[in-house]
C-alpha cells in the first residue's frame, strides 16, 4: 500500500493516527505501507520528530519501491 504525502504541507497528532492505523493493518496481513515523502517534506519531519519516522519505509517519489 502506498501513501503519497509529497504534497501535504502540515499534520498533527490526528494525522499521525490516521497513518498508524492502516500501517498496523498492513503489517498484520503481511503487507507494508510505504510513504512517499522526502526528508524535507513537512509531514516527514513531523514523523521523524515524533519518533514515528522509523515505523514507515519511505521513498522520495510515489511508486518507487525498493522491493
Amino acid at each position: 500500500m502506498d501513501v503519497d504525502l509529497t504534497g501535504v504541507t502540515s499534520t498533527d497528532s490526528a494525522g499521525l493516527s490516521v497513518l498508524l492505523r492502516p500501517t498496523r493493518r498492513a503489517t498484520a496481513t503481511g503487507r507494508r505501507l510505504v510513504v512517499a515523502a522526502t526528508p524535507a517534506d513537512p509531514v516527514r519531519r513531523v514523523l521523524d520528530l515524533s519518533g514515528r519516522g522509523t515505523i514507515f519505509p519511505f521513498v522520495d517519489q510515489p511508486g518507487h519501491r525498493d522491493e
